[in-house]
C-alpha cells in the first residue's frame, strides 16, 4: 500500500506541477500579449514623431529660406544704400562744376558786357 500512496502522491504532484505549467503558461502569453500591444504602441509613437520630425525639417527648411532671402534682401538693401549715397555725391560734385561753371561764365559775360559798355562809351566819345 505504501507504493499505491506513492503512486497517488506522484500522481497529485504531477497534476499540480501540470496546473502550476498552467498557470505561468497563462501568465508568460499574457505577458507576450502585453509586451506585443507595447511594441506596437511605441510602434506608433515612433511613425507619429518621425512625421513630426518632417514637418519640423520642412519648417526649418522654409524658414532657412525665408532668413536666406531676408540675408539677400539686406544686402540688396545695402548696395542699393551704397550706390544711393555715392551717386548723391556725384550729383553734389557734378552740381559744384556746373555752379563753377555757371560762376565762370557769369564773369565772363559780366566781363564782355562791360568791354561792350566801355567800347560804346568810346564809340559815343568820339563821335560826338
Amino acid at each position: 500500500m505504501a507504493k499505491f500512496f506513492k503512486v497517488d502522491e506522484l500522481l497529485m504532484e504531477i497534476k499540480e506541477t501540470e496546473a502550476e505549467v498552467a498557470r505561468w503558461k497563462e501568465a508568460c502569453e499574457l505577458e507576450v500579449e502585453a509586451g506585443e500591444k507595447e511594441v506596437e504602441e511605441r510602434d506608433k509613437l515612433v511613425v507619429i514623431l518621425k512625421q513630426e520630425l518632417e514637418k519640423t525639417k520642412a519648417a526649418l527648411e522654409i524658414s532657412n529660406g525665408k532668413l536666406k532671402l531676408k540675408e539677400e534682401l539686406a544686402t540688396a538693401a545695402m548696395a542699393a544704400q551704397a550706390a544711393g549715397e555715392r551717386s548723391l555725391q556725384l550729383a553734389d560734385s557734378r552740381a559744384a562744376q556746373l555752379r563753377d561753371r555757371v560762376e565762370e561764365l557769369t564773369k565772363q559775360l559780366e566781363e564782355a558786357e562791360s568791354r561792350e559798355r566801355s567800347r560804346r562809351k568810346a564809340l559815343l566819345h568820339h563821335t560826338v
